[in-house]
């Protein structure tokens, strides 16, 4: 782990995956870890696939099937399913989620349908709001929904 910026527990509180600013190697990467159910002690499990840019805030979404990541450095998304049974990540597809300048923080809504992304730079100040799809994870934005404003540097 380089730089750890933010962690989310998924709904079964089995896994904890963390998001990492900086390079691990030469890559970036979030970590995944495995939550001792008895102790809450974390052991490591596994990188992501490379990202190509830092993540900063992370979200599971209730099924505890799909992790999902803000990249500040390029103003993306980034949004992975995680098989428990191997611990390997597969890279979803989030590029038609378009999102505004310097996306920090994100949550998933208690339904699993919506991701809801802080975009804190100066030109942004807004929410974006994207839509899950159920069976694959993939992010796209919400049919005539634009962002919204959300005051001065949202996070």
């Amino acid at each position: 782990m380089n730089y750890p910026y933010s962690i989310a527990v998924d709904t079964s509180g089995r896994f904890a995956y963390v998001t990492n600013l900086v390079p691990v190697n030469s890559n970036f990467y979030m970590s995944s870890f495995a939550i001792d159910s008895t102790l809450g002690a974390l052991t490591f499990v596994n990188f992501t696939p490379p990202l190509g840019a830092g993540t900063a805030g992370a979200a599971t979404d209730p099924l505890g099937q799909f992790v999902y990541a803000t990249q500040d450095g390029d103003n993306g998304l980034v949004a992975l399913s995680f098989d428990s049974t191997t611990d390997t990540f597969t890279l979803l597809n989030s590029d038609v989620c378009a999102l505004q300048s310097t996306p920090i923080s994100i949550t998933v809504d208690p339904s699993g349908k919506f991701v809801y992304v802080a975009n804190a730079g100066s030109t942004a100040n807004n929410i974006t709001a994207c839509a899950i799809d159920q069976t694959t994870g993939d992010l796209s934005n919400i049919a005539g929904q634009s962002a919204v404003a959300a005051g001065m540097a949202p996070i």
